[in-house]
């Protein structure tokens, strides 16, 4: 691992509360989540004064039909988290915030066989980060 991802493992494992050592694990693609929350949900929010880590507002409550770091729906959080975890993303940790990223692009890639469809999830891929999801190549190469 490069210094930065034990960077940031090491702040994960802290923001995290405490789990199995396979949910302690970045997600593949993580950072693609991270530069997408990071333009979905700035910490620079206007009232946020929660959790910035990397710059990005993971318990912001002030948008309210996006709450939490990753900019989707309650119905998407609702749809994609694991059993047990909170009902508001906001509530989240970053790193459940994180896989739930995963699992709701992994979700709308197999409904559609399109990276560019799954990516749609998030307005800020288009608009900000001109990113139209994951070619066959990079998906493959993050799951090793």
């Amino acid at each position: 691992m490069t210094r930065a991802t034990l960077i940031i493992v090491a702040c994960l494992a802290i923001l995290t509360p405490a789990a199995s050592a396979k949910s302690k694990q970045l997600p593949p693609g993580w950072k693609q989540w991270v530069k997408t929350c990071r333009a979905e949900q700035p910490a620079t929010l206007s009232g946020y004064t929660g959790n910035r880590w990397l710059g990005i507002a993971w318990q912001q409550t002030t948008n309210y039909t996006y709450k939490g770091g990753c900019g989707f729906t309650q119905a998407n959080w609702d749809a994609h988290k694991r059993p047990g975890q909170p009902k508001y993303m906001s509530d989240a940790s970053p790193l459940e915030q994180l896989w739930a990223c995963y699992r709701i692009y992994r979700y709308y890639l197999r409904q559609s066989g399109s990276h560019r469809y799954a990516a749609t999830v998030w307005d800020a891929n288009r608009n900000i980060l001109d990113w139209y999801g994951f070619t066959d190549a990079e998906w493959k190469q993050a799951h090793q």
